[in-house]
Formats: structure tokens, sequence, C-alpha cells
């Protein structure tokens, strides 16, 4: 087995033929965007013709090419289509030269060419590869072509194992969110009905507000903890990314809340909007936390956990609004619903959800040990299979 130091701009050629929209040629050609080109593995998810980044001018390819993504080279894309198409100009069809084109492809996924390209990216927030200082960077390879077909086969069928247990435990770790979801309607199935109350009706509610940032006054000293909707998130809060200062609290109709109090995510990006979570700090709030304060009617953590069976009702109450973006709002957490059962069996039921709970939460760490584990092996093996 012999080895030769090469450039990699010696044995991949970059092929930018450009492909005009509006074109036959466009129309014939499905089209390839970066975000169909999956991280790490390189598996292309699907074609889509109807991108408004389709529109613009392509890069055309083949089943010669490997397509190498040049934005954010970090997210490691780098596909080998089986059909011809068009590519966003983010990525870049390679050509290879005297050398196997399934080699290449491996080559350029190894970690050493992920970081030679992030050494030399330009770009801070979205980094490019510099692709002629790429090109410049010495690579070792096989010698042999027919020892490079007999390398990247033999990891092209490691890689698909590893795929296979990959995709096991996604299912697995599937399946115990499902059973979580199963905790909760086990517990919470029998009382839903019972003793129905307002929230409004049994505890008062307010929220907070943002003290003016121009003003540095409101946030420094940095005494009192300030939840964002980022931080709602059915988990207890014990502490807090930012904090305003005693002048805040007391000219920006701030209140402080007690140990106890429950808070729901009114609105936020992604799967913020119905979250909750019980305060074991005192904190006050930004205006899109609905905080229900504590009472001896009921216990926050039951109050907290109903909220948290009843994520999926009120994400349905506030999409049924319409409009540009689907909010919570006081008026409709003051109307939810809760089962108001005496304060004993509220006891009793956030014991039995504690309990079931801490062992979905052994199985799902469990799970994901495993699944760090998986996600280092491709690395290994390219690193193996190429003597970094």
């Amino acid at each position: 087995m012999t080895f030769r130091k090469v450039l990699l701009g010696n044995i991949a050629r970059e092929d930018r033929v450009m492909v005009k929209p509006d074109t036959d040629e466009a129309k014939r050609r499905p089209y390839l965007g970066l975000e169909q080109i999956e991280s790490q593995t390189g598996r292309i998810t699907s074609y889509d013709n109807d991108s408004i980044e389709g529109k613009s001018t392509t890069f055309a390819f083949d089943n010669r090419h490997v397509l190498y993504g040049k934005l954010r080279p970090y997210l490691n894309k780098v596909a080998m289509p089986e059909t011809e198409g068009r590519c966003s100009t983010e990525i870049i069809p390679l050509l290879p030269v005297d050398v196997d084109r399934d080699y290449l492809a491996l080559l350029l996924r190894t970690e050493a060419l992920v970081n030679a390209a992030m050494s030399k990216k330009t770009g801070s927030r979205m980094p490019r590869a510099d692709m002629s200082m790429l090109f410049g960077f010495t690579v070792t390879i096989h010698t042999s072509i027919e020892e490079q077909r007999r390398i990247a086969a033999a990891l092209k069928a490691q890689l698909a194992e590893v795929e296979k247990v990959r995709a096991g435990l996604e299912a697995q770790h599937n399946d115990v969110k499902t059973l979580k979801s199963a905790v909760f309607q086990q517990v919470f199935e029998a009382i839903a009905q019972t003793n129905r109350k307002r929230i409004g009706d049994i505890a008062n509610t307010t929220s907070g507000t943002t003290p003016s940032r121009s003003n540095k006054a409101y946030w420094k000293p940095a005494i009192h903890p300030w939840v964002k909707t980022g931080e709602v998130a059915f988990a207890p809060i014990t502490q807090t990314e930012e904090a305003v200062s005693a002048q805040a609290l007391k000219e920006c109709s701030l209140s402080l809340l007690p140990v106890g109090t429950v808070l729901v995510a009114m609105y936020g990006q992604g799967k913020t909007r119905g979250q909750s979570a019980v305060l074991q700090v005192p904190a006050t709030t930004n205006q899109a936390c609905f905080a229900i304060l504590p009472n001896e009617q009921f216990e926050p953590q039951y109050l907290q956990y109903w909220l948290q069976y009843s994520y999926p009702d009120m994400r349905a109450l506030s999409d049924s609004r319409g409009g540009n973006q689907s909010n919570l709002n006081g008026s409709m957490l003051n109307d939810f619903e809760m089962p108001l059962i005496p304060l004993e069996k509220q006891r009793q039921v956030v014991k039995m959800l504690e309990q079931a709970l801490a062992e979905v939460s052994r199985l799902e760490e469990g799970i994901q040990a495993q699944q760090a584990e998986v996600a280092l092996l491709p690395a290994r093996l390219l690193a193996q299979a190429f003597g970094a």
C-alpha cells in the first residue's frame, strides 16, 4: 500500500457551469439547495424546484461531480448526486482528477479538511470556505485507484451501518418522548373534568415588562432576576440570563414575583409559546410572560404539570386566532381551566408524576449518551481510513 502527498486542488477541480433562470435547461434540471443536503452524511433529502433561490442563477451538476457546501463548512455538507440537476451557488460542483469520486467525497468529509476550511474561512456570522485556500491544502492519498475504491466501498458500508444504529436510537428517543406524553395522559385523564375552574378565578395573575435598554441604571447593578420567555421551558427556573436593578423594579411597573409563581410563555419563537415553568427564586419577567401567583388553593407544581399536559391545547387555542402571529394573551390564560382537586390529591399527583418522569428522564439520558457516542463514529472511521 503506497501513498502520495498532493494539493487538494490537484485532485479536485471546480466545475462552475452556470444555469440561467427561466431557461429550458433550468426547467429540466431539478434544483438542490444547501438545506437539502444532510449535515455529516451528505445524504440528499429532496429536490425543490419551487425554491426562491432556485429562481436565480445556479450551477449544473451530474453524477460525475462531488457537491461541496462552502457556506458554513463546519456543517460538513458533501454530497454525491446520482443524477443531473442544478444547485445553489453556495454549493460547488467538483470534478475528481485522477482520484475515485467516492474517495474524494469521503476525504472532503474528514475532520482535517473541515478544520482546514474553517481556518481559512471568510465572514464571521455566515462563514464561507475560501476555495482557493482550501485547494492549497496538502492531503495524503492512496496511490492506487483500485485501493481508493476498496477503501471508499468499505467506508460507505461502515457508515451505512452507523446510520442504521443512529436511526434506531432516534426511533427509541422518539418513543421515550411519546412515553412522557403517555405518563401525563395516564395521570390526568381520570381527573381532567373534575371541578374545573378558571385560572383567573382561583389566582391573581400578572405580567412584566422590559425596562428601557437605553437606561443603564435599569440594568446595573443587576440585582433581581428577570425572566424571558425563552427561559420558560418546562423546567424549574433557578437562575436567569439577565437581571434588573432596584431602580427598574421601582420605576418600570415591575413586580418581584415570589417563589412558587407559575409562568406561561404567551409568545416566542419555535416551541416557546405555551410552555410553562415554576419560579424557584424571586424574579420579575418581561411582558411576554404570564404569571400565576401562588396561593393556598393549589400546588404550583401541580398547576405547572397540568399546563404542560395542556400544552397542545394552548397552542391550538392561540393558533385559532389567525393573523400573522399566533399569541396567547392574559384574557385567554385567565379563562383557561384546570381541575381543582383537593390539595392532598394534588400533592399525590405531583409525587406520582415526579417518580414516573424521573424514570423517563433516566431512559432518555441513556439514549442521548449512546447518540453522542454514535455521532462521533463517522469522524473516527474517516480518520482511521485516511490515516489522520
